[in-house]
């Protein structure tokens, strides 16, 4: 076999003799600094085993190839396992004339995404075998086209995503999602008994059939799981009383020994999967799959996680908690799936999704109360989530670093509080800090107990961490039990189900593996890209085009102008500037990123028009300006202009568009009389001059069109543009 790469390691590694060696690390090494340089090789070494196998080392779980492999690899890999996932799908998803309003763009967003979930789930179902393993929302593209607005190409899209997700983060409260599943509903009129008995059924109609979704996901209709299923427990502790001694072996006898056999071949891969609900969902399997689906789920792990997903939004659905918890769970989660229905009884179904609880500019759930709308709410965000990752956009959406590793099925650890309420961590932190440096007794004097009260924004009750907590006080030999609770609580138990329902439509698009080898910094990176927009890393991206027919000597003053101005910009400007030339107000973590490059397309001399953009090929026009202070403020004015899209004239009632395919008719002339007509009843009125000849209209009314004001004027009775 030949040798592609030889790597020799020995130098300053062997010495002739124990005593040279003995010599050598405790003298020569160190004086000379070869630690320092040993290690660097090492890394240099491994680097470069990276490099050479990452492709089929790295591809296996767990190896530590590729998680040395750095960002930009993991990233390579995952934008090559997401286009060809992409590809092996010929379905396309789209939302037609989606609104710009707050309300009806999430209503109209959930509601496409459920339709689609829907017919997608019962064509899988009825198909081949092959087929029914492919995630219900797995598409090619994705398309959008906004209401009354031109275009559905890969900009509005971008476009979309940053809209929905400025929605969905929105302090306002969250709309009535009863509209995105039923378009039957009607305004009511009058205070008739029978209206509003008849709201009431379409109500408890509407809430059947959701919750029946929840419970239903990924299964047939033939396919029985039940949450009254006995555990699948073999091991019986020999301290234990008669009594359970005896319900254990009941439970055996209840099993037959080739269920015995397959539950033993199912319970590992359960537990490595839900650890702590491993009994009850191997039970669930067993008594509720038939013997060839068994042997199918032993054999798929695909198929497996269907499965046990399906087994957990029973458990987590069914109002008969209390045999669930005598029949499988720890205390601790006990705990948590008794709480689950008690912990939102004082919140509202209304209140927002999300919240920032510490760092500004990162979002958990927020709790609220837990309706099936409510969470097929969250399902929805995770399925946006999904197609953002699959389709390589960036969905302006920053989670909190134990969500991201909610998603990813990695554990949550108490250090995580510190991303999430950071004074809260550094309490605790230094609690046990002065507990071992001053004993128990500093314990005692804080008074602490085994419950906690909750943030305002989090329901602002009180709830015990374990059973009767409240009653339990913290010692010095149980504090970091406390601890441990208390971050789990926060983090965890007290939004299980928003974390779970957030998980479950992530992938509903993507293949349940296809995130196991990204960090949590990989994903925030992969699904954010970075808010920090850095315009050296920019320059690199942005090619430029001359359309203006200058000497090279102008154009290049001009890129240097272009430059420096946006250096100037502020954080937001240039985010807004990011936003109207590409649709999204981030930039990718990697040039890989874009689709396609960002470029600058420079136009013929003009100090009249504003720059304008193509979103969809991350494209900015702009006209070769005679100064850099008419670039600057020609820029700034056309962001704002895109951005808030017309914001001040949210009032508008009435729009009279003057057209003309010709020029030299008019139109100008006739807009200003018929505005200042209007006027004259003492109607409050706005012009807008879109000639694409040039603005005339600012001449009509004496204004200077050389003037810095000549873009926008603003009077106490309207705005002329």
């Amino acid at each position: 076999m030949a040798v592609d790469v030889l790597l020799d390691l020995s130098a300053g590694l062997a010495p002739s003799n124990k005593i040279q060696q003995k010599q050598s690390t405790s003298h020569s090494i160190l004086l000379n600094g070869s630690y320092e340089y040993l290690l660097t090789r090492w890394r240099f070494s491994i680097e470069l085993f990276v490099k050479l196998f990452l492709d089929d080392v790295g591809n296996e779980p767990g190896s530590i190839i590729n998680e040395s492999s750095g960002f930009s690899a993991r990233e390579q890999r995952f934008r090559h396992d997401m286009e060809r996932f992409k590809n092996t799908n010929q379905k396309d998803i789209r939302f037609e004339a989606m609104e710009r309003d707050r309300i009806l763009l999430i209503q109209k967003t959930f509601r496409t995404l459920n339709s689609y979930y829907y017919r997608n789930q019962n064509i899988n179902s009825s198909s081949s075998s092959s087929s029914s393993s492919i995630p219900p929302l797995a598409v090619q593209r994705v398309k959008v086209t906004f209401k009354d607005e031109p275009g559905e190409g890969s900009g509005v899209a971008r476009s979309f995503y940053a809209s929905i997700a400025e929605a969905i983060l929105s302090e306002e409260k969250l709309p009535n999602l009863e509209l995105s599943t039923s378009s039957t509903t009607q305004t009511l009129s009058g205070s008739l008994s029978s209206s509003q008995s008849q709201q009431q059924r379409l109500t408890r109609e509407r809430r059947t059939a959701l919750a029946t979704y929840l419970r239903s996901d990924r299964r047939s209709s033939s396919i029985l799981l039940s949450s009254e299923a006995r555990p699948f427990k073999l091991n019986v502790p020999s301290e234990s009383t008669t009594t359970t001694n005896n319900s254990e072996s009941s439970i055996i006898e209840h099993w037959t020994p080739n269920k015995i056999k397959l539950g033993l071949s199912i319970y590992p891969k359960v537990a490595a999967i839900q650890p702590f609900h491993a009994e009850k969902i191997t039970g669930m399997l067993l008594e509720g799959l038939p013997t060839l689906q068994l042997q199918r789920i032993i054999n798929i792990d695909e198929d497996l996680r269907n499965r046990i997903d399906d087994a957990m939004n029973i458990l987590t659905s069914s109002s008969n908690t209390r045999d669930i918890q005598q029949n499988d769970l720890s205390i601790t989660n006990e705990r948590l799936l008794n709480n689950n229905f008690t912990y939102d009884k004082q919140l509202n179904e209304y209140t927002p999704l999300f919240w920032q609880p510490d760092k500004k500019g990162v979002y958990a759930p927020r709790p609220g109360k837990y309706t099936p709308e409510r969470l097929t709410a969250y399902r929805n965000v995770g399925r946006l989530i999904g197609l953002c990752l699959l389709q390589n956009e960036l969905f302006p959406l920053p989670l909190c670093r134990h969500v991201i590793k909610y998603i990813l099925n990695r554990s949550i650890r108490w250090h995580d509080l510190a991303f999430f309420d950071s004074m809260m961590y550094e309490n605790l932190r230094r609690t046990a800090y002065d507990a071992e440096k001053n004993g128990s007794q500093y314990i005692n004097d804080l008074h602490l107990t085994f419950s906690m009260t909750v943030t305002e924004k989090e329901g602002g009750e009180t709830y015990d961490l374990i059973p009767n907590g409240s009653l339990k006080d913290v010692t010095y030999s149980n504090l970091y039990e406390f601890i441990k609770r208390y971050a789990e609580f926060r983090m965890i138990h007290l939004v299980e189900q928003s974390l779970r329902h957030l998980r479950l439509g992530v992938f509903d698009v993507l293949p349940s593996t296809s995130l196991d080898y990204l960090s949590p910094e990989d994903f925030r990176l992969l699904l954010n890209g970075t808010t920090n927009i850095n315009i050296t890393t920019l320059m690199t991206y942005t090619t430029f085009n001359d359309e203006s027919g200058e000497i090279n000597e102008r154009i290049n003053q001009f890129k240097k102008w272009f430059w420096s101005v946006l250096e100037k910009f502020n954080p937001i400007e240039r985010q807004d500037l990011v936003y109207f030339w590409t649709g999204s107000p981030t930039l990718p973590a990697s040039e890989g990123g874009f689709q396609p490059q960002p470029s600058v397309t420079i136009r013929p001399a003009d100090d009249q028009h504003l720059p304008t953009a193509n979103t969809c090929i991350s494209r900015l026009y702009v006209p070769l300006y005679s100064s850099k202070t008419i670039l600057k403020l020609k820029l700034q004015y056309a962001i704002k202009t895109k951005i808030f899209d017309m914001s001040g004239l949210d009032n508008v009632k009435r729009v009279i568009a003057v057209l003309s395919g010709k020029g030299g008719v008019g139109k100008s002339t006739v807009a200003t009389q018929l505005a200042l007509s209007l006027y004259s009843r003492n109607l409050r009125v706005g012009l807008l001059d879109v000639d694409l000849c040039g603005p005339s209209i600012p001449r009509m009314f004496g204004v200077d069109k050389n003037s810095k004001s000549n873009v926008v004027y603003e009077t106490t009775e309207g705005i002329i543009k």
